[in-house]
């Protein structure tokens, strides 16, 4: 499971994907976002056909996010449960270090 969180504190906004393998061993990206500190909220589910497609998501979602102001604030990989290429996570540190500068 791959899973990242952003947060733009100016405009009191959070936004979290999840990268999983669902119970057919499908993947799918899990899209959260709402208000911090609210009890709404939006959620979506986008089946993905490979991984290749789903990083492809991953890594757009994460340019948007920082373009729009919202910095990554926790992320997590665990390997244990779907596998996952493990230089996913590097490369998302270091593609969010280099649009936040």
């Amino acid at each position: 499971m791959l899973y990242v969180r952003f947060e733009n504190k100016q405009a009191n906004r959070y936004y979290r994907i999840i990268l999983a393998k669902d119970m057919f061993d499908d993947w799918v990206l899990t899209k959260v976002w709402g208000g911090i500190n609210q009890a709404t909220g939006r959620i979506t589910h986008l089946p993905c056909v490979t991984l290749d497609s789903a990083i492809q998501h991953v890594e757009h979602i994460i340019r948007m996010r920082i373009k729009r102001g919202y910095v990554i604030v926790d992320h997590k990989i665990n390997e244990g449960m779907v596998q996952l290429p493990f230089d996913i996570m590097t490369g998302i540190k270091q593609m969010a270090t280099c649009l936040q500068d």
